[in-house]
Protein backbone atom coordinates (compact mmCIF):
# COMPACT_ATOMS: atom_id res chain seq x y z
CA UNK A 1 0.00 0.00 0.00
CA UNK A 2 2.87 2.36 0.71
CA UNK A 3 4.28 1.69 -2.76
CA UNK A 4 0.90 2.34 -4.37
CA UNK A 5 0.54 5.58 -2.42
CA UNK A 6 4.02 6.68 -3.52
CA UNK A 7 3.24 5.97 -7.18
CA UNK A 8 -0.09 7.80 -6.85
CA UNK A 9 1.69 10.81 -5.37
CA UNK A 10 4.23 10.85 -8.22
CA UNK A 11 1.46 10.61 -10.80
CA UNK A 12 -0.45 13.39 -9.11
CA UNK A 13 2.66 15.59 -9.24
CA UNK A 14 3.10 14.90 -12.96
CA UNK A 15 -0.50 15.90 -13.56
CA UNK A 16 0.15 19.31 -12.02
CA UNK A 17 0.75 20.86 -15.45
CA UNK A 18 -2.62 19.57 -16.56
CA UNK A 19 -4.31 22.15 -14.34
CA UNK A 20 -2.42 25.09 -15.81
CA UNK A 21 -3.34 27.32 -18.78
CA UNK A 22 -6.81 25.81 -18.94
CA UNK A 23 -5.88 22.50 -20.63
CA UNK A 24 -8.29 20.73 -18.29
CA UNK A 25 -11.17 22.96 -19.35
CA UNK A 26 -10.43 22.29 -23.02
CA UNK A 27 -10.21 18.55 -22.34
CA UNK A 28 -13.56 18.45 -20.53
CA UNK A 29 -15.29 20.58 -23.15
CA UNK A 30 -13.90 18.70 -26.14
CA UNK A 31 -14.04 15.09 -24.93
CA UNK A 32 -16.54 14.89 -22.07
CA UNK A 33 -19.18 17.21 -23.54
CA UNK A 34 -18.78 17.89 -27.27
CA UNK A 35 -17.44 14.62 -28.67
CA UNK A 36 -19.91 12.80 -30.90
CA UNK A 37 -18.93 9.26 -29.87
CA UNK A 38 -20.42 8.05 -26.59
CA UNK A 39 -17.56 5.64 -25.87
CA UNK A 40 -15.06 8.51 -26.08
CA UNK A 41 -17.15 10.67 -23.73
CA UNK A 42 -17.42 7.80 -21.24
CA UNK A 43 -13.66 7.17 -21.34
CA UNK A 44 -12.96 10.89 -20.88
CA UNK A 45 -15.30 10.92 -17.90
CA UNK A 46 -13.32 8.08 -16.31
CA UNK A 47 -10.11 10.03 -16.90
CA UNK A 48 -11.47 13.07 -15.04
CA UNK A 49 -12.70 10.84 -12.21
CA UNK A 50 -9.20 9.39 -11.91
CA UNK A 51 -7.78 12.93 -11.83
CA UNK A 52 -10.08 13.73 -8.91
CA UNK A 53 -9.04 10.61 -7.00
CA UNK A 54 -5.31 11.18 -7.56
CA UNK A 55 -5.39 14.92 -6.79
CA UNK A 56 -5.00 16.71 -3.54
CA UNK A 57 -7.52 19.11 -2.01
CA UNK A 58 -6.18 22.14 -3.89
CA UNK A 59 -6.48 20.50 -7.31
CA UNK A 60 -9.83 19.00 -6.37
CA UNK A 61 -11.01 22.50 -5.63
CA UNK A 62 -9.88 23.62 -9.09
CA UNK A 63 -11.76 20.73 -10.67
CA UNK A 64 -14.85 21.38 -8.56
CA UNK A 65 -15.05 25.04 -9.61
CA UNK A 66 -14.38 24.13 -13.24
CA UNK A 67 -17.19 21.58 -13.47
CA UNK A 68 -19.75 23.77 -11.76
CA UNK A 69 -18.70 26.71 -13.91
CA UNK A 70 -19.54 24.65 -17.01
CA UNK A 71 -22.95 23.55 -15.74
CA UNK A 72 -24.71 26.34 -17.63
CA UNK A 73 -23.68 24.88 -21.00
CA UNK A 74 -25.38 21.52 -20.38
CA UNK A 75 -28.82 22.52 -21.80
CA UNK A 76 -27.27 23.09 -25.22
CA UNK A 77 -25.46 19.72 -25.06
CA UNK A 78 -28.65 17.66 -25.16
CA UNK A 79 -28.15 13.94 -24.61
CA UNK A 80 -24.38 14.35 -24.83
CA UNK A 81 -24.44 16.01 -21.41
CA UNK A 82 -25.16 12.74 -19.59
CA UNK A 83 -21.47 12.03 -18.91
CA UNK A 84 -20.94 15.58 -17.64
CA UNK A 85 -23.97 15.26 -15.36
CA UNK A 86 -22.68 11.94 -13.99
CA UNK A 87 -19.28 13.52 -13.42
CA UNK A 88 -20.79 16.40 -11.44
CA UNK A 89 -22.79 13.91 -9.38
CA UNK A 90 -19.58 11.96 -8.71
CA UNK A 91 -17.84 15.09 -7.46
CA UNK A 92 -20.79 16.18 -5.28
CA UNK A 93 -20.93 12.77 -3.58
CA UNK A 94 -17.26 13.09 -2.61
CA UNK A 95 -17.27 16.68 -1.40
CA UNK A 96 -17.13 16.66 2.43
CA UNK A 97 -19.90 18.25 4.46
CA UNK A 98 -19.00 21.90 4.89
CA UNK A 99 -18.86 23.51 8.27
CA UNK A 100 -20.87 26.55 9.18
CA UNK A 101 -19.81 29.57 7.21
CA UNK A 102 -18.08 27.61 4.43
CA UNK A 103 -21.30 27.31 2.44
CA UNK A 104 -21.06 31.03 1.79
CA UNK A 105 -18.09 30.37 -0.47
CA UNK A 106 -20.21 27.93 -2.49
CA UNK A 107 -23.05 30.37 -3.13
CA UNK A 108 -21.45 31.93 -6.25
CA UNK A 109 -20.96 28.42 -7.69
CA UNK A 110 -24.38 27.03 -6.84
CA UNK A 111 -26.39 30.09 -7.89
CA UNK A 112 -25.83 29.53 -11.67
CA UNK A 113 -26.78 25.86 -11.23
CA UNK A 114 -30.06 26.70 -9.54
CA UNK A 115 -30.80 29.39 -12.10
CA UNK A 116 -30.08 27.03 -15.01
CA UNK A 117 -32.42 24.38 -13.57
CA UNK A 118 -35.15 26.96 -13.00
CA UNK A 119 -34.82 28.30 -16.54
CA UNK A 120 -34.96 24.84 -18.14
CA UNK A 121 -37.99 23.85 -16.08
CA UNK A 122 -39.69 27.00 -17.33
CA UNK A 123 -38.82 26.11 -20.93
CA UNK A 124 -40.33 22.65 -20.52
CA UNK A 125 -43.52 23.94 -18.93
CA UNK A 126 -44.05 26.67 -21.53
CA UNK A 127 -43.21 24.52 -24.55
CA UNK A 128 -46.07 24.75 -27.09
CA UNK A 129 -46.11 20.98 -27.63
CA UNK A 130 -45.64 19.86 -24.03
CA UNK A 131 -49.32 19.03 -23.44
CA UNK A 132 -49.56 17.13 -26.71
CA UNK A 133 -46.41 15.13 -25.94
CA UNK A 134 -47.76 14.25 -22.48
CA UNK A 135 -51.02 12.99 -23.99
CA UNK A 136 -49.19 10.97 -26.65
CA UNK A 137 -46.91 9.45 -24.01
CA UNK A 138 -49.93 8.29 -22.01
CA UNK A 139 -51.23 6.11 -24.87
CA UNK A 140 -48.19 5.49 -27.08
CA UNK A 141 -44.58 4.47 -26.75
CA UNK A 142 -43.17 7.82 -27.86
CA UNK A 143 -39.75 7.23 -29.37
CA UNK A 144 -38.96 10.86 -30.06
CA UNK A 145 -40.33 14.38 -30.38
CA UNK A 146 -41.26 14.63 -34.05
CA UNK A 147 -43.28 17.87 -34.08
CA UNK A 148 -40.36 20.26 -33.59
CA UNK A 149 -39.77 22.74 -36.39
CA UNK A 150 -36.25 23.36 -35.04
CA UNK A 151 -34.90 19.88 -34.23
CA UNK A 152 -32.10 19.50 -31.73
CA UNK A 153 -29.21 18.21 -33.82
CA UNK A 154 -27.64 16.57 -30.78
CA UNK A 155 -30.53 14.56 -29.39
CA UNK A 156 -31.85 13.72 -32.87
CA UNK A 157 -28.49 12.63 -34.21
CA UNK A 158 -28.01 9.21 -32.59
CA UNK A 159 -24.76 7.31 -32.93
CA UNK A 160 -25.59 5.01 -35.81
CA UNK A 161 -23.49 1.83 -35.77
CA UNK A 162 -21.64 0.64 -38.83
CA UNK A 163 -23.68 -1.80 -40.90
CA UNK A 164 -22.81 -4.31 -43.61
CA UNK A 165 -23.81 -2.57 -46.83
CA UNK A 166 -23.47 -3.80 -50.39
CA UNK A 167 -22.45 -1.47 -53.17
CA UNK A 168 -25.71 -2.17 -54.98
CA UNK A 169 -27.90 -1.05 -52.07
CA UNK A 170 -26.50 2.51 -51.89
CA UNK A 171 -25.22 3.16 -55.38
CA UNK A 172 -26.90 5.79 -57.55
CA UNK A 173 -24.67 5.40 -60.60
CA UNK A 174 -21.79 3.21 -61.73
CA UNK A 175 -19.22 3.61 -64.49
CA UNK A 176 -16.29 1.45 -65.57
CA UNK A 177 -12.93 1.81 -67.21
CA UNK A 178 -10.76 -0.99 -68.49
CA UNK A 179 -9.40 -1.70 -65.00
CA UNK A 180 -11.61 0.16 -62.50
CA UNK A 181 -15.15 0.61 -61.22
CA UNK A 182 -16.45 4.03 -60.13
CA UNK A 183 -19.50 4.17 -57.86
CA UNK A 184 -21.52 7.23 -56.87
CA UNK A 185 -23.57 6.69 -53.71
CA UNK A 186 -27.06 8.03 -53.14
CA UNK A 187 -25.73 9.98 -50.15
CA UNK A 188 -22.49 10.54 -48.29
CA UNK A 189 -21.35 7.66 -46.04
CA UNK A 190 -18.63 7.03 -43.48
CA UNK A 191 -16.71 3.88 -44.49
CA UNK A 192 -14.73 1.78 -42.03
CA UNK A 193 -13.74 -1.20 -44.16
CA UNK A 194 -14.53 -3.06 -47.36
CA UNK A 195 -14.73 -6.81 -47.81
CA UNK A 196 -14.24 -8.14 -51.33
CA UNK A 197 -15.58 -11.52 -52.41
CA UNK A 198 -13.86 -12.86 -55.54
CA UNK A 199 -14.90 -15.78 -57.68
CA UNK A 200 -12.47 -16.70 -60.45
CA UNK A 201 -13.79 -17.51 -63.87
CA UNK A 202 -11.24 -18.16 -66.56
CA UNK A 203 -7.66 -18.79 -65.49
CA UNK A 204 -5.95 -16.38 -67.86
CA UNK A 205 -5.93 -13.39 -65.48
CA UNK A 206 -6.63 -12.75 -61.81
CA UNK A 207 -6.33 -9.74 -59.53
CA UNK A 208 -3.02 -9.12 -57.79
CA UNK A 209 -3.43 -5.61 -56.33
CA UNK A 210 -6.59 -3.65 -55.50
CA UNK A 211 -6.51 0.08 -54.78
CA UNK A 212 -9.44 2.06 -53.42
CA UNK A 213 -9.91 5.80 -53.94
CA UNK A 214 -12.60 8.14 -52.65
CA UNK A 215 -13.88 11.69 -52.50
CA UNK A 216 -16.84 13.47 -50.98
CA UNK A 217 -17.52 15.78 -53.91
CA UNK A 218 -21.18 15.80 -55.07
CA UNK A 219 -21.47 15.54 -58.84
CA UNK A 220 -24.47 15.41 -61.14
CA UNK A 221 -22.84 12.75 -63.34
CA UNK A 222 -20.07 10.39 -62.42
CA UNK A 223 -18.43 10.96 -65.80
CA UNK A 224 -17.04 14.20 -64.30
CA UNK A 225 -14.74 12.04 -62.13
CA UNK A 226 -13.77 9.55 -64.80
CA UNK A 227 -10.13 9.65 -65.91
CA UNK A 228 -9.35 12.55 -63.54
CA UNK A 229 -7.13 11.23 -60.75
CA UNK A 230 -6.58 14.72 -59.30
CA UNK A 231 -10.09 14.56 -57.82
CA UNK A 232 -9.44 11.31 -55.94
CA UNK A 233 -7.78 10.49 -52.64
CA UNK A 234 -6.19 7.11 -52.06
CA UNK A 235 -7.87 5.20 -49.24
CA UNK A 236 -6.06 1.86 -49.19
CA UNK A 237 -4.11 -0.69 -51.21
CA UNK A 238 -4.31 -4.46 -50.75
CA UNK A 239 -2.52 -7.39 -52.30
CA UNK A 240 -4.27 -10.60 -53.33
CA UNK A 241 -2.67 -14.03 -53.47
CA UNK A 242 -3.47 -16.48 -56.24
CA UNK A 243 -6.71 -18.31 -55.61
CA UNK A 244 -7.77 -16.02 -52.75
CA UNK A 245 -11.56 -15.74 -52.59
CA UNK A 246 -12.03 -13.14 -49.86
CA UNK A 247 -10.18 -9.96 -48.97
CA UNK A 248 -10.68 -7.46 -46.14
CA UNK A 249 -9.56 -3.88 -46.83
CA UNK A 250 -9.47 -1.89 -43.58
CA UNK A 251 -9.00 1.86 -43.76
CA UNK A 252 -6.49 3.34 -41.27
CA UNK A 253 -9.16 5.87 -40.24
CA UNK A 254 -12.83 5.94 -41.30
CA UNK A 255 -13.31 7.89 -44.52
CA UNK A 256 -16.25 10.03 -45.59
CA UNK A 257 -17.18 9.47 -49.22
CA UNK A 258 -19.96 9.85 -51.71
CA UNK A 259 -17.85 8.50 -54.59
CA UNK A 260 -15.62 5.42 -54.50
CA UNK A 261 -13.31 4.00 -57.15
CA UNK A 262 -11.99 0.44 -57.07
CA UNK A 263 -8.93 -0.05 -59.25
CA UNK A 264 -7.60 -3.46 -60.22
CA UNK A 265 -4.10 -2.07 -60.41
CA UNK A 266 -2.04 -5.22 -60.97
CA UNK A 267 -2.95 -8.62 -62.38
CA UNK A 268 -1.59 -12.14 -62.43
CA UNK A 269 -1.33 -13.15 -66.06
CA UNK A 270 -0.91 -16.64 -67.44
CA UNK A 271 -0.31 -16.34 -71.16
CA UNK A 272 -0.30 -20.11 -71.61
CA UNK A 273 -3.86 -20.43 -70.34
CA UNK A 274 -5.17 -17.30 -72.06
CA UNK A 275 -7.00 -18.22 -75.25
CA UNK A 276 -9.22 -16.09 -77.45
CA UNK A 277 -12.50 -17.92 -78.08
CA UNK A 278 -15.61 -17.20 -80.09
CA UNK A 279 -18.55 -16.04 -77.91
CA UNK A 280 -21.01 -18.08 -79.99
CA UNK A 281 -19.35 -21.42 -80.84
CA UNK A 282 -16.62 -21.28 -78.16
CA UNK A 283 -13.96 -22.31 -80.67
CA UNK A 284 -10.46 -20.88 -80.53
CA UNK A 285 -9.95 -17.77 -82.66
CA UNK A 286 -6.56 -17.15 -84.23
CA UNK A 287 -7.50 -14.30 -86.54
CA UNK A 288 -5.42 -11.16 -85.94
CA UNK A 289 -8.63 -9.09 -85.80
CA UNK A 290 -10.42 -11.54 -83.53
CA UNK A 291 -13.05 -12.63 -86.06
CA UNK A 292 -14.21 -16.24 -85.87
CA UNK A 293 -13.89 -17.94 -89.25
CA UNK A 294 -16.89 -20.19 -88.56
CA UNK A 295 -19.66 -17.70 -87.65
CA UNK A 296 -17.94 -14.30 -88.17
CA UNK A 297 -18.41 -13.23 -84.53
CA UNK A 298 -15.84 -10.89 -83.02
CA UNK A 299 -14.12 -12.65 -80.12
CA UNK A 300 -13.19 -9.32 -78.49
CA UNK A 301 -16.81 -8.39 -77.78
CA UNK A 302 -18.22 -8.41 -74.25
CA UNK A 303 -19.97 -11.68 -73.44
CA UNK A 304 -22.75 -9.78 -71.71
CA UNK A 305 -23.50 -6.62 -73.73
CA UNK A 306 -21.54 -7.31 -76.98
CA UNK A 307 -19.62 -4.03 -76.64
CA UNK A 308 -16.10 -3.91 -78.12
CA UNK A 309 -13.45 -1.77 -76.43
CA UNK A 310 -11.29 -0.80 -79.41
CA UNK A 311 -9.04 1.33 -77.19
CA UNK A 312 -7.96 -1.73 -75.18
CA UNK A 313 -9.00 -5.11 -76.57
CA UNK A 314 -7.42 -6.91 -73.58
CA UNK A 315 -9.11 -4.79 -70.89
CA UNK A 316 -9.94 -6.50 -67.60
CA UNK A 317 -13.45 -5.01 -67.43
CA UNK A 318 -16.05 -4.09 -70.03
CA UNK A 319 -16.28 -0.29 -70.10
CA UNK A 320 -19.97 -0.46 -70.95
CA UNK A 321 -21.46 -2.91 -68.42
CA UNK A 322 -18.54 -3.84 -66.13
CA UNK A 323 -18.55 -7.52 -67.05
CA UNK A 324 -15.31 -9.39 -66.36
CA UNK A 325 -14.76 -12.72 -68.07
CA UNK A 326 -12.02 -13.59 -65.58
CA UNK A 327 -14.20 -13.55 -62.47
CA UNK A 328 -16.87 -11.81 -60.44
CA UNK A 329 -16.46 -9.38 -57.55
CA UNK A 330 -18.81 -8.42 -54.74
CA UNK A 331 -18.11 -5.53 -52.35
CA UNK A 332 -19.56 -5.29 -48.84
CA UNK A 333 -18.85 -2.10 -46.87
CA UNK A 334 -18.99 -1.40 -43.15
CA UNK A 335 -20.72 1.96 -43.53
CA UNK A 336 -23.07 4.47 -41.94
CA UNK A 337 -24.69 7.66 -43.29
CA UNK A 338 -22.86 10.98 -43.05
CA UNK A 339 -23.79 14.60 -43.72
CA UNK A 340 -20.27 16.07 -43.82
CA UNK A 341 -19.69 18.10 -47.02
CA UNK A 342 -16.50 18.13 -49.05
CA UNK A 343 -14.12 21.01 -48.38
CA UNK A 344 -14.56 23.73 -51.01
CA UNK A 345 -11.51 24.43 -53.12
CA UNK A 346 -12.80 26.61 -55.97
CA UNK A 347 -15.57 28.95 -57.04
CA UNK A 348 -17.20 26.02 -58.80
CA UNK A 349 -17.42 24.16 -55.48
CA UNK A 350 -18.90 27.29 -53.88
CA UNK A 351 -21.56 27.56 -56.58
CA UNK A 352 -22.49 23.91 -56.09
CA UNK A 353 -22.67 24.55 -52.35
CA UNK A 354 -25.05 27.44 -52.92
CA UNK A 355 -27.25 25.16 -55.03
CA UNK A 356 -27.29 22.60 -52.20
CA UNK A 357 -28.30 25.32 -49.73
CA UNK A 358 -31.16 26.40 -52.00
CA UNK A 359 -32.41 22.84 -52.51
CA UNK A 360 -32.22 21.84 -48.85
CA UNK A 361 -33.84 25.10 -47.72
CA UNK A 362 -36.79 24.38 -49.99
CA UNK A 363 -37.01 20.83 -48.67
CA UNK A 364 -36.84 22.01 -45.04
CA UNK A 365 -39.67 24.48 -45.64
CA UNK A 366 -41.76 21.75 -47.27
CA UNK A 367 -41.16 19.46 -44.29
CA UNK A 368 -42.17 22.24 -41.91
CA UNK A 369 -45.47 22.71 -43.77
CA UNK A 370 -46.14 18.96 -43.68
CA UNK A 371 -45.50 18.85 -39.93
CA UNK A 372 -47.97 21.68 -39.37
CA UNK A 373 -50.53 19.85 -41.53
CA UNK A 374 -50.09 16.61 -39.56
CA UNK A 375 -50.19 18.38 -36.22
CA UNK A 376 -53.85 19.45 -36.55
CA UNK A 377 -55.39 15.95 -36.61
CA UNK A 378 -52.97 14.84 -33.88
CA UNK A 379 -54.16 17.60 -31.57
CA UNK A 380 -57.80 16.74 -32.26
CA UNK A 381 -57.31 13.01 -31.68
CA UNK A 382 -55.17 13.47 -28.57
CA UNK A 383 -57.76 15.81 -27.05
CA UNK A 384 -60.57 13.37 -27.80
CA UNK A 385 -58.68 10.39 -26.35
CA UNK A 386 -57.64 12.34 -23.25
CA UNK A 387 -61.25 13.41 -22.68
CA UNK A 388 -62.66 9.95 -23.32
CA UNK A 389 -64.97 11.23 -26.06
CA UNK A 390 -65.49 10.10 -29.63
CA UNK A 391 -63.04 11.22 -32.26
CA UNK A 392 -64.38 13.62 -34.85
CA UNK A 393 -63.64 11.96 -38.16
CA UNK A 394 -63.74 15.32 -39.96
CA UNK A 395 -60.68 16.33 -37.94
CA UNK A 396 -58.78 13.36 -39.33
CA UNK A 397 -59.17 14.35 -42.98
CA UNK A 398 -55.78 16.00 -42.96
CA UNK A 399 -54.18 12.76 -41.75
CA UNK A 400 -56.01 10.35 -44.05
CA UNK A 401 -57.28 8.34 -41.09
CA UNK A 402 -59.30 5.16 -41.32
CA UNK A 403 -61.35 3.05 -38.96
CA UNK A 404 -64.29 3.71 -36.67
CA UNK A 405 -63.81 7.01 -34.87
CA UNK A 406 -65.81 5.83 -31.84
CA UNK A 407 -63.45 2.92 -31.29
CA UNK A 408 -60.70 4.04 -28.92
CA UNK A 409 -58.35 1.26 -30.00
CA UNK A 410 -58.74 2.18 -33.66
CA UNK A 411 -58.15 5.83 -32.75
CA UNK A 412 -54.95 4.94 -30.91
CA UNK A 413 -53.77 2.87 -33.88
CA UNK A 414 -54.45 5.78 -36.19
CA UNK A 415 -52.68 8.10 -33.77
CA UNK A 416 -49.68 5.77 -33.67
CA UNK A 417 -49.55 5.64 -37.46
CA UNK A 418 -49.80 9.41 -37.86
CA UNK A 419 -47.19 10.18 -35.24
CA UNK A 420 -44.88 7.17 -35.33
CA UNK A 421 -44.74 6.79 -39.10
CA UNK A 422 -45.77 9.93 -40.99
CA UNK A 423 -44.57 12.58 -38.53
CA UNK A 424 -41.37 10.66 -37.91
CA UNK A 425 -40.63 10.36 -41.63
CA UNK A 426 -41.17 14.07 -42.23
CA UNK A 427 -39.14 14.97 -39.16
CA UNK A 428 -36.23 12.76 -40.26
CA UNK A 429 -36.22 14.47 -43.64
CA UNK A 430 -36.23 17.86 -41.92
CA UNK A 431 -33.36 16.82 -39.63
CA UNK A 432 -31.23 15.66 -42.55
CA UNK A 433 -31.88 18.88 -44.45
CA UNK A 434 -30.90 20.99 -41.44
CA UNK A 435 -27.70 18.99 -40.95
CA UNK A 436 -26.74 19.34 -44.61
CA UNK A 437 -27.53 23.07 -44.49
CA UNK A 438 -25.36 23.65 -41.43
CA UNK A 439 -22.43 21.68 -42.84
CA UNK A 440 -22.61 23.34 -46.26
CA UNK A 441 -22.95 26.84 -44.82
CA UNK A 442 -19.98 26.17 -42.55
CA UNK A 443 -17.86 25.24 -45.57
CA UNK A 444 -19.08 28.32 -47.45
CA UNK A 445 -17.99 30.55 -44.58
CA UNK A 446 -14.57 28.87 -44.45
CA UNK A 447 -14.07 29.20 -48.19
CA UNK A 448 -15.12 32.87 -48.24
CA UNK A 449 -12.77 33.55 -45.33
CA UNK A 450 -9.85 31.92 -47.20
CA UNK A 451 -10.64 33.92 -50.32
CA UNK A 452 -10.83 37.16 -48.31
CA UNK A 453 -7.50 36.41 -46.61
CA UNK A 454 -5.91 35.76 -49.99
CA UNK A 455 -7.19 39.06 -51.35
CA UNK A 456 -5.90 40.95 -48.32
CA UNK A 457 -2.47 39.36 -48.64
CA UNK A 458 -2.27 40.32 -52.33
CA UNK A 459 -3.22 43.91 -51.48
CA UNK A 460 -0.58 43.98 -48.74
CA UNK A 461 2.06 42.97 -51.27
Amino acid sequence: TAVVAAHAAKLGARLECFFEHEPLARFVRQFVVDHGVGAVRAEAERVVRSLWILSGEARQGVLFRLLFGMFGMLPSCGSRGSQMTALIQFVIDRVPVFEAGEDAALAPLLAPVVEALRAQNGVLCSHPNSQLYNTLASVLDVGGYYLESEPCLVCNDPEVPYQRTKFESIQAETKWTGNSQIVRFTASHVLKSCRVYMHDGRKGKSVRTIRMYYNNRPVSEISELKNNMSLWKKAAEAHVTRGQSELLISFPVPITAINVMVEYAELYENVAQERLTCPRCNRAVFDRYGVCKYDQENAHQCRQCRNINYDDLTAFLCVSCGYCRFGTFQFVLMAKPSFAPEAMQSDEDRNKGLEVVEQESANAFKCYENLQRLKKPLVAMAAAIAGGSEVDESALAGGDASGDGSDVRASIKTLARLYGRECKGVFESLRKSVQILLGTRRELVRYNARVSDGVEQQRAR
